[in-house]
């Protein structure tokens, strides 16, 4: 059988471009919940309500986003890859659609929050799903492209979305973009379909929920994924305020920084994930810990130099967008894929927890505490990386 074949199904290579494109596409759409902060203010006139107010709704969809992601992974696994993919369209949609009708902080944080971190909790495994299936010996490099979606809304939105509130006001700007996604989501299920496993992933061995409760590699990729996250969210979180503190940024100066930051951010996902599948999983976790190792002692010793700034926050947001790719593909070499969907969304929890302490951290400490941590997580990443079982 050729080899531009998937399976006996006659998977093609143009079907598998397509499928990849798609999957890709669907990312982009759904990492439009990250652009939050393009239109926080502009919620809290509309709305009435406080700074501290206006955070809720973004923290209560980052909290469902990764609980929903244990459940999108079981669904996929029970019902198939197109159920669950048209039931995360219909609620990520409706959120947007809904959330344009809202007039008080309630039914906001309600449709925005809750409604929003499910859709996107129970889409996001689908498309990582079909990037694992359709190209067996580059599960890394098409984890990162489809991920690279995710990355790349934020920085797509900041115009996008900008121009839109700005011309039609907040709430005709969120039900555009819910008919949108509706109508983008409605056309892309047209071409969803469920993808036979080939037979090298039949026939290698997989592990269950039961079993890597009991394997070091699952708590080892769990704590490295947390550390990752506490020191690259807890980053993001404060680079703006940083080059506006340490250099007199403008508010504006400093944004189209972050969203500069952002693209490497999303060059960091395809290019670890390529990384991982050329030299192994274990040598792109220890290139990472190396990578927060020196943007840590780089903030320590050089934080007040401007471009070595540029230089080890780019670092941050690039590792960032590789541990987004690194993790899926661990998940796969080491635990198979028959129930890849259910393990990596337990994995993918670790990225909430993580981030909201490294974030709670951050705000409570100054900056070189910061850049302390984030040596120690380095050394964290690195020790753990050695209980990682050599790949075959």
């Amino acid at each position: 059988m050729s080899q531009s074949y998937l399976s006996e199904n006659n998977f093609i290579e143009r079907e598998k471009k397509i499928l990849l494109f798609l999957s890709f596409l669907i990312m982009l759409c759904s990492g439009t919940i990250y652009s939050y902060s393009i239109f926080r203010k502009v919620l809290e006139s509309f709305l009435n309500i406080s700074s501290y107010q206006s955070a809720v709704p973004f923290k209560i969809l980052l909290l469902c986003f990764a609980l929903s992601m244990p459940l999108g992974g079981w669904l996929i696994e029970k019902k198939g890859i197109k159920k669950v993919y048209f039931l995360g369209a219909l609620a990520l949609s409706a959120s947007w659609i809904l959330s344009s009708f809202s007039k008080s902080f309630e039914t906001f944080s309600l449709f925005y929050g809750f409604l929003g971190g499910i859709g996107v909790g129970l889409i996001y495994g689908v498309p990582l799903k079909i990037a694992s299936l359709l190209y067996p010996d580059r599960k890394g490099l098409t984890s990162g492209i489809v991920l690279a979606g995710f990355g790349l809304s934020a920085f797509i939105n900041s115009y996008l979305l900008k121009k839109l509130i700005i011309n039609f006001g907040i709430s005709k700007a969120f039900f555009s973009y819910g008919l949108m996604f509706l109508v983008i989501f409605s056309l892309i299920g047209l071409k969803i379909k469920e993808i036979p496993k080939t037979e090298e992933d039949l026939n290698s061995k997989t592990y269950d929920l039961n079993d890597i409760f009991k394997k070091i590699e699952f708590y080892s990729l769990y704590i490295m994924m947390a550390s990752a996250c506490f020191v690259s969210l807890a980053s993001v979180s404060f680079t703006a305020g940083y080059f506006i503190d340490v250099f007199s940024f403008s508010g504006e100066r400093a944004a189209f920084l972050v969203s500069m930051f952002a693209l490497f951010n999303t060059a960091g996902r395809p290019i670890y994930g390529w990384i991982s599948d050329k030299i192994g999983i274990k040598k792109a976790i220890l290139l990472t810990a190396v990578s927060y190792f020196l943007a840590g002692a780089g903030g320590l010793y050089y934080g007040k130099s401007y471009y070595a700034a540029l230089s080890f926050f780019s670092v941050l947001w690039f590792t960032l967008g590789g541990w987004l790719a690194i993790a899926p593909s661990a998940t796969i070499k080491l635990f198979g894929l028959a129930h890849y969907s259910k393990i990596y969304g337990i994995v993918y929890t670790s990225y909430g927890l993580g981030g909201f302490a490294g974030i709670a951290y951050s705000s409570l400490t100054g900056y070189d505490f910061f850049f302390k941590a984030s040596a120690i997580c380095a050394a964290i990443i690195c020790a753990l990386s050695f209980t990682v079982k050599k790949e075959e």
